[in-house]
């Protein structure tokens, strides 16, 4: 009878020690599964990231030719310097929503995922690229006094959807504080 018993609660012990190795090999499958969307979630926003790191340098570029943009319309006596500001105030606005934009990775990054604040952070965010996309094309495009009122369009709608985004973020630390 006592050979029966220590047989028995030895195959139970061996049941449960096979048990333990299942739900150790599904907790690390688990953990495994875990770390890869982690480091997907990483690379996906630092990717991003530097998008816009790289971006931001193009539109340094961008500055200067459009200061010689400015300077050819000046020169062709269509213009005078004051009727051709608008081109460098668009470009300057390009450069600050870069590089905005690139700091919006890093924050969204550490949102909560799946929550309304990060959806309106979110819907912030890719309306800023929109406008800056879009200031961005009409940049690079042959500039002419007859597009004035798109540059300064363009120019607003950036700065307006800039300034939202950065008044949502500034809220939301004040609430957490």
């Amino acid at each position: 009878y006592q050979r029966r018993v220590r047989e028995k609660k030895k195959k139970q012990e061996e049941k449960k020690g096979k048990k333990e190795k299942k739900s150790k090999k599904a907790l690390a499958a688990q953990n495994r599964e875990e770390a890869k969307l982690a480091l997907e979630k990483y690379l996906h926003y630092n990717h991003r990231f530097l998008n816009h790191a790289r971006s931001k340098e193009f539109e340094l570029d961008a500055k200067e030719k459009a200061q010689k943009a400015m300077v050819a319309l000046q020169e062709s006596d269509i213009s005078s310097c004051g009727e051709v500001q608008y081109i460098s105030e668009a470009a300057d606005q390009l450069i600050s929503c870069r590089g905005a934009l690139k700091y919006t990775y890093v924050y969204a990054y550490y949102l909560p995922d799946n929550s309304t604040q990060k959806s309106l952070f979110e819907y912030l965010q890719e309306e800023l690229e929109k406008a800056t996309e879009n200031l961005a094309e009409a940049l690079e495009s042959k500039t002419s006094t007859r597009q004035r009122e798109t540059f300064i369009d363009l120019t607003r709608i950036a700065q307006s959807r800039l300034s939202n985004l950065l008044n949502a973020v500034e809220q939301d630390l004040n609430e957490v504080s």
